[in-house]
């Protein structure tokens, strides 16, 4: 009974309104949902790093070797998935060499994390598409967050990139960083970018 009667008062309340006030037509209107009449879909990869160089100890890099971690992620994304918390994914890590002769070798993916690996929650990537004056003209945007963790507390980066429905590829590079006083050793840096690249499948 109370249920019908809560409707009731909704529907009741809505009738009575004069009309609505927003400024609609604006610029700063949001632009409404756009469920396109065609199936997409696209292949994703997430590349993340933290940008601090770093010196091999031993394993599968050797010892001495200078190298930067990545960490990446293959996805995808289509109408029926259009958002994704990388977090929730399973995740390589690659250390790309800085002392490689030979480029086509620098790259190492490795077994396992390392023990001073970067944290891999709390980043996400989104593909959302607007209506253009036809299908051939419409526009599809990809979002990334990045989330920088550290001492408690966190900042986070979001970018987002748009291009044509008719691009073959797509991508976005969003960043994060923090500058905070270490003592007597003066400014740290720290830094945290997610890299997102989408390939058209359809």
């Amino acid at each position: 009974m109370r249920l019908l009667f809560t409707i009731a008062a909704i529907t009741f309340s809505g009738s009575s309104h004069a009309g609505l006030r927003g400024d609609w037509q604006s610029a700063g209107a949001p632009i409404p949902p756009y469920d396109p009449p065609y199936r997409f879909h696209y292949r994703c990869q997430a590349e993340l790093s933290d940008g601090e160089e770093r010196v091999s100890k031993g394993g599968e890099l050797g010892r001495g070797r200078p190298f930067k971690l990545y960490a990446v992620q293959k996805f995808e994304l289509s109408n029926g998935k259009t958002f994704g918390r990388l977090e929730s994914g399973t995740w390589g890590w690659v250390a790309k060499l800085l002392d490689a002769e030979d480029r086509s070798k620098a790259e190492i993916e490795l077994r396992k994390a390392p023990k001073d690996a970067f944290s891999l929650q709390g980043h996400s990537a989104g593909l959302s598409l607007a209506r253009g004056s036809s299908e051939a003209e419409d526009r599809v945007t990809l979002s990334a967050y990045v989330k920088l963790p550290h001492d408690g507390f966190f900042v986070t980066g979001s970018e987002r990139e748009t291009s044509s429905r008719a691009a073959e590829s797509i991508h976005v590079r969003a960043y994060a960083s923090l500058y905070k006083e270490e003592g007597t050793e003066g400014k740290a840096s720290y830094y945290r970018t997610l890299f997102v690249v989408c390939d058209k499948v359809k």
